[in-house]
């Protein structure tokens, strides 16, 4: 918590995942949003990609979900900015943030690919692969 506090990315993001893994309780999105965002704000990537999906889709105590932070317009800038700095989760994420705003397919299948430029052997291209696959049926 020290660390986090003094701004270290990686404490930030080791807290949050704490919490993702071994607090299951309602509201659980209340405990990790602020430690994936201080993560994302002191450089941390994969932080802003984890804050935006927590914002959206994280379980969260009744009337305490940042609203902001769960709309399309601000889930696009975050996944954005996740991916132009090579998180490959957040090019993942702006291809499904893309699809479910009706995009031109284009936009979804760039976001998708650049998941397996930046890391072809990872989950998220793992992921992107199966969706590719899934849109061209």
């Amino acid at each position: 918590m020290a660390l986090c506090r003094a701004g270290q990315a990686k404490a930030c993001f080791g807290l949050a995942r704490a919490v993702e893994i071994e607090l299951d309780v309602n509201g659980q999105a209340n405990v990790k949003f602020p430690f994936f965002m201080a993560a994302c704000a002191a450089g941390d990537a994969n932080g802003c990609t984890n804050a935006g999906a927590t914002a959206k889709k994280g379980n969260w105590i009744q009337n305490t979900r940042p609203d902001a932070a769960a709309t399309s317009h601000c889930q696009v800038r975050t996944y954005e900015t996740a991916c132009d700095a090579k998180a490959p989760w957040g090019c993942f994420m702006l291809g499904m943030e893309y699809e479910s705003n009706g995009a031109e397919s284009g936009k979804t299948r760039d976001a998708l690919e650049r998941a397996c430029d930046v890391d072809p052997d990872g989950s998220a291209c793992d992921a992107a692969r199966a969706r590719l696959g899934q849109l061209s049926e």
